[in-house]
């Protein structure tokens, strides 16, 4: 009775396994050690077009496509006999001759310990293949977008390195990929000042509290700071979780300051407008009474018998301050008769070195020690030699008066992609940081005698050239002016 029910049990079992060879979803075959197919079930007809009767008895090279290479099949069998199974990836072939992508996994077949055949499973990777080809080719279209933009496009983890960088931000930086990612964002690329207040924008974008607008500046690898007007978004992983930070910036830099140049255009046109109305009006009236004055002086002259001392000292401080007076107003429509700039191809570092050779006795005089390095080619630059040596005589006087006890002044001239710059830098007593943002506007000025035009005058020939002027500087430390001019591209 107990050996009828152990038999029932086996044939129960038997009948399991049957019937899930027969009825498995995944194509199934045997097969004996010459690989010639002893049994295979629905799912291998359905998915290789081969009925029952027909594939019993055929070699599996029934199936083997031309894609599937002898080595693939001869490390496939290598892996079958060290490691007692193989699962992989292969391509086989349908009855009508189309190639099927599948995932096959072969183990031997052993009874009484001897190895008899092999069992093959094999699921159909068709509808996944095409799905991957769909995702890869969608990648590939979104690669290209990022990396073809004329956008900045960087995205961030959660703690704010970096993890995407395209083109468009290898150029404005001039940094490669390779060199920023992994890289911390906020202490690579942000201007110190400015990473508190960049990195609470991030905290509000990662916590869902999202600014539609930002700009702030970045800083290249060279040192140069562009300003960047970004819009952002979050990035989600698969459970809907905030990852990290996806960011769009344009490169707004020129931009602004194109708008900064028209408004000081404009700004200067006016002022220069209303100085030559007012020196005008006031010259004439100096005139007269630098007239009178000297003819007062004259009178004094006369009295031989009266100590004329006190009134003669007054009179000269009337006429130093009248003379003042006339400098201030001669600046004055200096500055409103501003003529427009000629622009000439010429030498550059031959009228700097005119120009210093002008200034070296006074600046021996006033115990500056000075540096020159100049390039032997540099290439044409179209400039106004007069208006151009007047704005170089601002900033080296401007620098000289920055060192009233003495100091280094180095002036020395770079090419940069197609541009020339001119620096200039002291070791003064430099600008403080509240105060940089104006010093190029008409008027202001930090001097206890000064109009404070002389630095609006030399960012309006700079403009007038096509250039621009940046000023970096630390109190304590020095100030350096530097000067970008465009080289003459037609040369």
């Amino acid at each position: 009775m107990a050996a009828l029910s152990k038999k029932a049990l086996l044939e129960q079992r038997l009948n399991l396994f049957h019937s899930a060879f027969l009825y498995s979803t995944d194509a199934i075959l045997l097969t004996d050690l010459q690989g010639n197919i002893i049994e295979a079930n629905q799912a291998f007809s359905n998915l290789f077009g081969w009925t029952h009767e027909e594939a019993v008895g055929q070699n599996t090279r029934i199936l083997r496509s031309a894609k599937t290479t002898n080595e693939q099949y001869k490390r496939m069998w290598e892996g079958v006999n060290s490691k007692g199974r193989w699962v992989g990836e292969i391509i086989n072939k349908h009855k009508d001759g189309h190639e099927i992508p599948v995932l096959l996994s072969i183990t031997p077949i052993y009874r009484d310990g001897a190895k008899i055949g092999y069992m093959g499973v094999e699921i159909d990777l068709t509808e996944k293949k095409k799905i991957e080809a769909r995702l890869l080719q969608e990648k590939e279209f979104s690669e290209s977008v990022i990396e073809t933009a004329n956008c900045l496009i960087v995205s961030l983890n959660l703690e704010g390195k970096l993890t995407l960088f395209n083109k468009k931000c290898e150029e404005v930086t001039g940094y490669a990929k390779h060199e920023v990612i992994g890289k911390n964002w906020f202490d690579m690329f942000l201007p110190e000042e400015a990473r508190v207040e960049v990195n609470d924008v991030f905290s509000a974008i990662v916590e869902g509290r999202l600014p539609s607008r930002f700009e702030n500046h970045i800083l290249t690898k060279r040192g140069d700071e562009r300003l960047i007007a970004w819009s952002n978004t979050v990035i989600r992983d698969e459970a809907r979780n905030i990852s990290g930070a996806l960011a769009i910036g344009i490169d707004i830099t020129d931009q602004k300051r194109l708008e900064k140049q028209v408004l000081q255009t404009e700004r200067l046109a006016t002022i220069g407008k209303m100085a030559a109305k007012v020196a005008h009006e006031i010259r004439n009236p100096l005139s007269s009474i630098s007239l009178n004055a000297e003819m007062l002086e004259d009178e004094i002259s006369a009295y031989d018998q009266v100590n004329t001392d006190e009134a003669r000292a007054l009179l000269r401080a009337i006429i130093a301050e009248i003379d003042r007076m006339t400098a201030l107003t001669e600046e004055y429509l200096q500055f409103s008769r501003l003529p427009e700039s000629l622009l000439v191809p010429g030498n550059l570092p031959r009228m700097i070195e005119e120009t210093l050779e002008f200034l070296r006795h006074e600046l021996r005089q006033k115990r500056i020690e000075m540096e020159c390095q100049l390039p032997e080619v540099l290439g044409e630059i179209r400039f106004d030699r007069v208006q151009m040596r007047r704005a170089l005589l601002n900033l080296i006087r401007n620098a000289v008066e920055a060192m009233p006890k003495g100091g280094k002044l180095r002036l020395w001239v770079e090419k940069r992609n197609e541009e020339a710059v001119i620096h200039i830098e002291d070791t003064g007593i430099g600008i403080p940081s509240e105060v940089i943002g104006k010093i190029f506007e008409p008027f202001f000025t930090t001097k206890e005698v000064g109009t404070g035009l002389g630095l609006a005058i030399v960012e309006q020939i700079i403009h007038d050239h096509g250039g621009q002027v940046i000023c970096h500087s630390k109190v304590g430390h020095g100030t350096t002016f530097s000067i970008i001019l465009p080289l003459d591209e037609t040369k």
